[in-house]
């Protein structure tokens, strides 16, 4: 739908007080052809307060609108944020324009009068995730009255005096870790479907997160990535088709040619998904009925910078995204499957959905899922060398994680997926005692290299997570 044209905004004259203003529709909803009319007629009727008002350059109705506002505004300096539902909108699309803004903001929400377009009960979903991420009294304004204006008045000149020192921000020496704090208020994690059946181990506050770690979760049902995957154009499928032959040239393939077609259609459909949804890292219910068909799909996008966890994890989806930023390369999502005190080994591994950079030249195999014998996955043995593992687990008030180092060595494909074998930096009985007392899950992720691990503990301990130190 086309968007109102915005009139220049402004110019504040002395210390008179200024407010962003961000109109919020859903375009599934009733009144969404009508939101230009909405913003047109609210900038109209905020030109007669006393404060000057800078509307965003669009409208808010995906994750892409809401950066864009975001960043506008705190590239504006603006204090004081108007934020005015012409429709029920998504929490996510707030979440995120919040995420882009520096410093103090106040959020002012404002719902129309109109039962139809949901606007009130979303002011009330908006306030109440806000009020859950940072507990502090809300404000919501209804209508378009004497009344209304005069709350604006108020409000706009009280919250316009915030100072950007009042709320101190987490300190760090690491100029790396300070970035990566900043960086992960940005990332966007994508889940398809439920946590995993039978591993209450994988739940995740989304709350919690959010607050204290920095990512949004966007969640989605598996049917969504389905639909999408039915209906790709051919054209697409023959050059996904072609660019799997060529990344995989040379790999032995048995999984069956309509399981190479499932992979291709949901690789096309995840890269959609994380293109319209702005996603950094994605994870799958995927165990046990949705085995071996993502799974080629995320070794693919892992090759191409999206960090991607098995089994629903959303914890180790966001380490994944950590430790490519920190290693410069894709990581493996382990369980932990045996330990050999002898040799002071761990070994771990999952079905086969590991980026072939991972893989020692001429190693891989496109084989049917195990377990579930179909479908595909991309099984070999991960290659040799130096690497950290990292385990996040709990929620706000539990969160603990532990950091270790290690060198995978020579293994052979000891298990059918993508195994590695780690010999690890200290003895294994302690690295048992520290995931006994600490309750760490078994769930780990693996990043080549290890200049990194004293950077990755570091900002753990920055976001003020309990870190099981074994290094």
């Amino acid at each position: 739908m086309g968007e109102a044209r915005h009139p220049k905004p402004r110019e504040p004259r002395g210390q008179k007080a200024r407010a962003g203003l961000a109109v919020f529709y859903n375009p599934y909803e009733a009144g969404a052809a009508g939101a230009a009319k909405v913003l047109e007629e609210s900038l109209a009727f905020l030109e007669a307060g006393s404060f000057s008002i800078e509307p965003a350059p669009a409208m808010v109705h995906d994750i892409a609108t809401a950066r864009q506002a975001g960043k506008f505004f705190n590239d504006r300096g603006l204090r004081v944020i108007i934020v005015h539902l012409a429709t029920w909108a998504g929490d996510d699309s707030l979440v995120e324009l919040e995420s882009w803004l520096e410093g103090p903001r106040a959020i002012i929400l404002w719902a129309l009068r109109d039962m139809n377009s949901g606007s009130l009960c979303g002011c009330q979903q908006f306030n109440m995730v806000r009020y859950e991420l940072e507990p502090c009294e809300g404000d919501i304004i209804i209508g378009r009255d004497a009344k209304a204006l005069e709350t604006f008045d108020k409000l706009v000149r009280a919250y316009h005096r915030l100072n950007d020192g009042s709320t101190p921000g987490r300190k760090s020496e690491d100029e790396t870790v300070q970035v990566l704090i900043s960086d992960l208020r940005h990332v966007r994690v994508g889940i398809f479907g439920a946590r995993t059946p039978g591993m209450m181990e994988v739940a995740y506050d989304e709350f919690g997160i959010k607050r204290v770690i920095g990512p949004s979760i966007h969640a989605m049902p598996v049917a969504e990535l389905e639909r999408r995957a039915s209906r790709q154009p051919v054209r697409d499928m023959e050059a996904a088709l072609a660019s799997f032959k060529e990344a995989f040239q040379g790999a032995t393939i048995t999984a069956s040619p309509g399981a190479i077609d499932v992979a291709m259609r949901n690789y096309l459909a995840l890269k959609e998904l994380i293109e319209e949804r702005g996603l950094d890292a994605v994870t799958i219910d995927c165990y046990p009925s949705y085995m071996g068909r993502a799974c080629v799909a995320f070794s693919e996008l892992a090759g191409e910078g999206i960090p991607c966890a098995c089994e629903a994890d959303v914890h180790a989806a966001i380490l994944a995204w950590i430790l490519q930023r920190l290693s410069g390369g894709p990581t493996n999502h382990i369980d932990t499957l045996d330990v050999d005190p002898d040799r002071n080994t761990l070994t771990g591994g999952h079905c086969g959905s590991c980026s072939i950079r991972l893989a020692r030249p001429g190693s891989a195999t496109v084989a049917p899922v195990r377990l579930a014998n179909e479908g595909a996955c991309v099984v070999f043995p991960q290659g040799e060398g130096p690497v950290t593992l990292a385990n996040l687990v709990g929620r706000e008030s539990t969160f603990r994680a532990c950091v270790i180092t290690g060198t995978a060595v020579e293994s052979g494909l000891v298990f059918p997926g993508n195994p590695v074998v780690i010999k690890l930096d200290v003895p294994v009985g302690e690295f048992l005692d520290t995931v006994s007392n600490c309750g760490l899950g078994h769930h780990w992720v693996v990043g080549r290299g290890t200049h990194y691990a004293r950077t990755l503990d570091e900002l753990l301990r920055a976001l003020g997570i309990r870190v099981c130190k074994v290094l």
